[in-house]
């Protein structure tokens, strides 16, 4: 019977990827530059961006599923992308890790501004590496999920290692 391992390593491993493709490389400068203006624009703008991520996280999970054979089901892998989008959402929106500095002393680091060439843009190094943090844990946690949910979804059904095994 496979472990809980056999699923979450390659799920967490295959999501990270996703990750740095969704938010580094095909995130748009109008979904950088838009997801935290204030109102519908803002949040038109972040959730293009929750969209295009995801289907980069989709692809690379469902790519390590299909080809590792990582004993997940569907609705693990729903709840896993679903618990990384809303979250995604929310932290992307620049007020939760910002809050989170601030409520573990590091207001000065959250609020340090370097301007960047050649437009002078503003950029946030301490937002940043908290907004990418916070990212990372919530891609743990979902992997997590989806392994949970997988493992009972699958215990006991007919033709399940668990059955086979006379443990159900």
């Amino acid at each position: 019977m496979p472990d809980r391992t056999s699923a979450f390593a390659p799920l967490f491993v295959a999501a990270y990827i996703g990750h740095q493709f969704g938010d580094h490389v095909i995130q748009t400068d109008d979904q950088a530059g838009g997801k935290q203006k204030p109102g519908s624009s803002g949040w038109a703008a972040n959730l293009r961006h929750v969209a295009s991520y995801h289907a980069a996280v989709a692809v690379t999970v469902a790519t390590t599923v299909r080809v590792t054979r990582a004993p997940v089901s569907g609705r693990g892998l729903l709840a896993g992308l679903a618990l990384s989008a809303g979250s995604h959402a929310l932290i992307d929106r620049g007020w939760l890790p910002e809050r989170i500095m601030a409520a573990t002393g590091s207001p000065g680091w959250a609020a340090m501004t370097i301007k960047t060439d050649p437009d002078g843009a503003p950029w946030r190094p301490g937002v940043n590496r908290a907004d990418q943090a916070l990212h990372v844990g919530c891609l743990w946690a979902g992997a997590l999920l989806a392994t949970w949910l997988s493992e009972k979804s699958t215990r006991g059904a007919a033709g399940s290692p668990a059955r086979e095994a006379g443990r159900v």
